[in-house]
């Protein structure tokens, strides 16, 4: 009994010659910049804005956002230990080349350059930049310090939803002045 396209084992379709690496059907989807595919609803007359010809497994593309926040997570405990350290610079530059590297994987390449690329943000990016490139070159103190000033500028605007979300969390809340009790009626304050 020799391989035969169609014994599968009874299950219907084809795998090693099915269209879209195993997914059945006419081919009209794309993948987003997650890694997620989707299906072309739209109709035949209009064209996808971001349809891509080539189909690309979910295997390489749905462990990309695992591998840059383990990136980033690899980078912050670097350039931590590196600032514990009396600022080591070998540490400090391995954690600020995880953070180069972890960022395009976890947000994808596109929303990379859309986010840190923008006229309002010039400033927050030029600093984060010049403060990797004195790390790089030897001035860890200096470029550490314009890092955090561009960082801060960068993501600061997401520092209130972080503390809503911990306010909200049952050991971390009570740190933070939320209500982390757990009962349904909160007390009122007069």
């Amino acid at each position: 009994q020799g391989y035969s396209p169609s014994n599968n084992g009874g299950s219907g379709r084809d795998r090693y010659h099915d269209d879209d690496y195993g997914r059945s059907g006419g081919g009209s989807g794309y993948y987003d910049d997650e890694g997620r595919y989707h299906e072309d609803d739209r109709g035949s007359g209009s064209p996808s804005r971001r349809r891509s010809k080539t189909k690309l497994p979910t295997v390489l593309t749905s462990s990309n956002r695992k591998l840059g926040i383990m990136l980033l997570s690899a980078g912050a405990a670097f350039t931590a230990l590196g600032i514990t350290l009396f600022f080591n610079k070998t540490l400090m530059r391995l954690g600020n080349l995880l953070f180069v590297a972890g960022v395009p994987l976890m947000i994808g390449p596109g929303r990379t350059v859309g986010y840190f690329l923008q006229p309002k943000k010039a400033r927050a990016t030029g600093c984060l930049g010049c403060g990797i490139l004195l790390v790089m070159v030897g001035h860890p103190v200096i470029g550490i310090i314009l890092e955090i000033f561009g960082l801060l500028n960068l993501f600061g605007n997401m520092f209130p939803l972080v503390m809503m979300m911990a306010k909200n969390l049952p050991v971390v809340g009570g740190l933070f002045g939320g209500n982390s009790s757990g009962g349904g009626g909160g007390k009122r304050k007069e």
